[in-house]
């Protein structure tokens, strides 16, 4: 079997698992609170975070990081573009 045609025919053999579910994480940053503020918190608190409104915000895929993105409101609805994707590695399996 030539190269090309292995490559063709493991693409088609993977393409069932684009079903598969996998997790996205926006960090939009951390704070640390002391035991005391953690335990006055109630509801309509705010917690400060690090980050300046308009900054970049990481994104992670199944604990892998792949790429940024800001934060935006379409139709009422919070959500993320992504300004940069980091090039993945993948690592070949020995056979």
């Amino acid at each position: 079997m030539e190269p090309a045609e292995s490559g063709t025919l493991e693409k088609a053999a993977l393409v069932h698992l684009g079903d598969i579910e996998i997790e996205a994480v926006v960090y939009l940053g951390r704070q640390t609170l002391k035991l005391s503020e953690a335990n006055a918190l109630q509801t309509g608190s705010v917690i400060v975070l690090p980050r300046l409104a308009g900054e970049k915000h990481p994104l992670h895929i199944n604990g892998t990081p792949l790429g940024e993105g800001e934060t935006a409101l379409v139709s009422e609805r919070m959500t993320y573009r992504i300004t940069r994707l980091v090039p993945i590695e993948i690592q070949e399996v020995s056979r």
